[in-house]
């Protein structure tokens, strides 16, 4: 993706004007955010659902390990690079570099367990460098576990154009994670690329039934229909379809990087732009005028600063009726995953999963629906939010199936051998198979009992979430939620408090350059002024290409 307004020239002009106006920690951070920027295509699946031996094919070569060990796979992003280098990295940079072998071995030096590592593959590849700015993110396999779920939404999310659902032919259908996944992704209206893999594993004549299956499944929980539908049988390498996908994602660089550093830019060149207007002094201030300006900004932050405070108590009036409303998402997410969590609790499942999932669902589409729409303001914090979505969570299932009761067992026992002393009084020739009518109706009754048995359970497992579980479940969450909201809110109040501070300083540092202008010549202050004047128009000039 070329950026044609950021030319070196421009970018130059910027860096010049950092000199004598804005903020240059604020301008350094954004040219490092515009130098490093990616998009990424994260494919999650099941273990073996095959996104490895995809990645292979589609490299032409066995670069990634298709046997892995779910304990220690780490996350894996391809792109472009002139050189290939295999680096092992995490928050604070690069950890250290691999080779082949140890990524193939899956032989990472993690020192650290408290930090998030990725591998960082760089690979000069013909078909890589038609997508310069894409990142193929070969996932750790999607199960139910929740860590994996965080680092792939939270890590990703912010940073991708699209997501690669891929789905095994083998499977048939979307696992009960995936459809949670989805549940998730579809909160930040994110883009699905559907791949079903493995298509040589079942018959020609099946793969357009099970490709409307599972399409529809996706689109079932997304709420629209995949952006892209994929068969293919990577082993046999048969990936026709993959790249021209790839690069449709990347066809949503510049809206990405748009939305994200180019919005940076347009607030610092905005900044820039205000204390030029205020230096070129268009209200035509004396020098006492402009002392008395920058002594009343006390002033004005303070009245800034009740108005904060206004803002403040609105946010903290926000906190109860979001709360409220995501623990109304939490109970229904609840109820929609009740036979999942009945065959938990009957079986001794993983309910952390199912929870953990319901519960980040809940409070980020509550967070969406009912806490942005009250703040008109571009907030910073909300970017963050998945930072601040409660995922774990301990929920101890007691449910205990009761034993095995003897009326319904006794009584139809007795109904049965009754039956059949009747039928053989009535018709005598099959008294002498008498002991095989009796085993086959023992083999009845005792499939009859386990069946009723059975449903016995489950329906006591069912009435045992309803009733238990759920409320549980709800009372242990209503905290963490109320919590997690008030984090948001204080972090939100900071950010505000902080941009006014900002703002302030930054006009009393103009209004003082005003006045030490006001104290030299004429020749030197229309000097001076005609710098603003050129200034200004650049500023204007670049604010314009950036909107573009």
């Amino acid at each position: 993706m070329e950026i044609s307004w950021l030319t070196p020239q421009s970018l130059s002009q910027i860096q010049r004007l950092t000199q004598y106006y804005g903020s240059e920690e604020q301008l350094n951070a954004i040219i490092t955010a515009h130098n490093e920027f990616k998009v990424r295509l994260p494919l999650v699946g099941a273990f073996s659902a095959g996104k490895s031996t995809l990645l292979n094919a589609f490299l032409g070569e066995k670069l990634l390990a298709v046997q892995v060990n779910p304990e220690t796979c780490l996350a894996t992003e391809i792109h472009y690079g002139a050189t290939e280098t295999i680096q092992l990295m995490n928050e604070v940079g690069v950890v250290c570099q691999l080779n082949r072998e140890q990524l193939k071995n899956q032989e990472f030096p993690i020192k650290n367990n408290k930090l998030t590592h990725w591998v960082d593959i760089a690979i000069p590849h013909s078909e890589l460098q038609k997508v310069p700015e894409l990142v193929l993110v070969d996932m750790p396999g999607w199960e139910s576990g929740i860590a994996q779920h965080g680092q792939a939404i939270d890590g990703y999310v912010n940073r991708s154009g699209a997501y690669c659902l891929v789905v095994s032919a083998e499977e048939g259908d979307l696992r009960e994670s995936l459809k949670r996944l989805l549940a998730e992704l579809k909160i930040y209206q994110m883009p699905v690329v559907l791949i079903i893999t493995k298509c040589d594993k079942r018959l020609p004549e099946d793969i357009p039934a099970l490709k409307e299956k599972i399409t529809q499944s996706v689109t079932d929980v997304l709420g629209e229909a995949p952006i892209d539908v994929i068969t293919i049988a990577a082993r046999k390498k048969n990936i026709t379809g993959f790249a021209p996908a790839i690069e449709r994602v990347n066809g949503k660089a510049d809206v990405i990087y748009k939305n994200s550093v180019g919005t940076q830019f347009v607030n610092w060149l905005n900044s820039a732009a205000q204390q030029i207007n205020v230096l070129l002094n268009q209200d035509n201030l004396t020098l006492e005028q402009s002392r008395q300006e920058c002594a009343q900004i006390p002033e004005e932050l303070a009245a800034l600063k009740v108005q904060l405070q206004q803002l403040a108590q609105q946010i903290d009036e926000i906190v109860p009726i979001c709360s409220d409303a995501i623990n109304r998402n939490m109970q229904s997410a609840l109820a929609s995953q009740l036979d999942s969590l009945t065959r938990s609790a009957l079986r001794g499942g993983d309910i952390d999963g199912i929870v953990g999932s319901a519960l980040r669902q809940a409070f980020l589409s509550g967070v969406e629906q009912d806490f942005k729409p009250r703040i008109t303001r571009t907030i910073k914090a909300f970017q963050n939010i998945n930072d601040l979505a409660p995922s774990a969570i301990n929920i101890q299932s007691d449910f205990q199936a009761s034993p095995q009761g003897e009326s319904y067992s006794g009584i139809f026992n007795q109904g049965v051998a009754l039956a059949i002393a009747k039928v053989l009084s009535l018709i005598p020739v099959l008294k002498p198979f008498s002991l095989i009518i009796h085993g086959l109706a023992s083999i009845f009754m005792s499939n009859t009992e386990q069946q009723y048995r059975q449903e016995q359970q489950q329906e006591e497992a069912k009435q045992y979430v309803l009733n238990t579980l759920i409320p549980q479940i709800l009372n242990q969450t209503q905290s963490t939620v109320s919590n997690n909201l008030n984090q948001l809110a204080d972090q939100i109040k900071q950010e505000l408090n902080q941009e006014t501070e900002r703002n302030a300083a930054e006009k009393q540092r103009a209004l003082e350059t005003l006045q030490q202008n006001l104290q030299k010549n004429e020749a030197e202050y229309q000097a001076q002024c005609q710098q603003y004047n050129e200034d200004l128009v650049i500023a204007t000039d670049l604010l314009e290409q950036c909107k573009g």
